[in-house]
């Protein structure tokens, strides 16, 4: 986990999650957060994901921070979790 604490907005935390979560699993793992807000969260760094593959795919660059696997992978194992 990078800079996440308690005093940080969920729609700050879905508008850059990477800002405060190096990694879907930093997101999963976290105590603090309902399950909801994770899913909420989970599902900006998807929508993330797959505007910087169209971004790659026009030859405009960005580079991905992580795979779309990762953020399924994560989805997953909080839906087993329930």
């Amino acid at each position: 986990m990078l800079k996440y604490d308690q005093s940080v907005e969920l729609e700050a935390l879905k508008r850059d999650p990477y800002a405060y979560f190096k990694s879907p699993k930093d997101v999963t793992e976290n105590d603090t957060l309902k399950v909801s807000e994770k899913f909420a969260i989970l599902d900006a760094m998807e929508h993330e994901v797959m505007e910087l593959q169209k971004a790659s795919e026009e030859n405009m660059g960005g580079g991905e921070r992580l795979s779309l696997k990762d953020v399924l992978d994560a989805r997953r194992s909080l839906k087993d979790a329930d």
